[in-house]
């Protein structure tokens, strides 16, 4: 990445409301708490065939022990 240069992968772009190629300014957050808890509702069709508990097979891993900044309205991808 070069400097002055920024990488979104495509689910930040879309939270953010950006395309390949805007301009935007970075600013760092003082003193922003985490977050105890939130509310994940699936999108129905991305379900489909999915067995057993969501929570600890995507959830609890994709959130444990890393920083993921949501806030209402996000979608994000768990593999």
């Amino acid at each position: 990445v070069d400097a002055g240069s920024i990488r979104m992968n495509k689910c930040v772009r879309k939270n953010l409301r950006v395309r390949l190629g805007d301009v935007v300014t970075v600013n760092a957050c003082q003193d922003v708490e985490y977050g105890k808890r939130i509310h994940v509702l699936p999108l129905d069709d991305t379900i489909e065939g999915v067995t057993g508990n969501l929570f600890d097979v995507y959830l609890k891993p994709y959130f444990l022990e890393a920083y993921r900044p949501v806030k209402k309205g996000d979608l994000f991808l768990v593999r």
